[in-house]
């Protein structure tokens, strides 16, 4: 299952490294919507997401990253 993961953290930054806005707000929004329904468990996937987050400038970025911090907030 590491290997696994590696290779999807691996994916995560390539998609944001070279990916078209577009891309990168699928794969975003595809996390805020796992988040919000409880399946991802992955801490460390969340922790390189908000990462990735914090490194673009774009506002619809932006806005993501504070939707997910509010939803990991509600939940603790």
């Amino acid at each position: 299952m590491v290997k696994e993961d590696q290779l999807l953290y691996k994916a995560f930054v390539k998609v944001f490294d070279e990916g078209t806005e577009h891309q990168k707000i699928t794969i975003v929004n595809a996390m805020r919507m796992e988040i919000e329904n409880d399946t991802i468990t992955s801490q460390t996937l969340i922790d390189l997401c908000l990462t990735l987050l914090r490194k673009e400038t774009d506002l619809d970025f932006k806005m993501y990253k504070e939707m997910i911090e509010e939803n990991l907030a509600d939940k603790k």
